[in-house]
């Protein structure tokens, strides 16, 4: 059993994941703040679009893997991947917007949702046949 789909979306979400960080860093040195965010909203929003992301990932990178080794065919797991991938990114993008609401953030989050709770219930579905 091996994983050929997923290690995919898995290194583009640490390439994204990095880039969150260089951001964060980046926004803190312009800022010389050392720690947290300093309630600086332009920080605040690079350390949560970091953090928002470090949280959702894992566990739908976790359920998609899982899909894969169940042998769930190669195209539905490339929709959910790349549906991950750009919905963090989206996501991010979005929440550089603090001062308004941002459709960024309301579709990043809802795609993320979607994906995680739709890989979640097709493994339990695996698992009850």
């Amino acid at each position: 059993m091996t994983l050929t789909v997923i290690p995919i979306y898995a290194a583009l979400c640490g390439l994204l994941m990095t880039w969150l960080a260089i951001n964060v860093v980046r926004k803190r040195a312009g800022t010389k703040i050392l720690f947290g965010d300093g309630g600086n909203i332009e920080v605040t929003g690079a350390v949560r679009a970091h953090g928002n992301t470090a949280e959702y990932v894992p566990i739908a990178l976790i359920l998609l893997a899982m899909l894969e080794l169940a042998k769930v065919e190669a195209m539905w797991l490339h929709i959910m991947g790349a549906a991950l991938v750009l919905s963090r990114a989206y996501y991010s993008v979005g929440l550089g917007r603090l001062d308004r609401p941002s459709n960024g953030r309301l579709v990043g989050t809802t795609v993320t949702w979607i994906v995680t709770v739709v890989a979640a219930l097709w493994l339990l579905w695996i698992a009850a046949r």
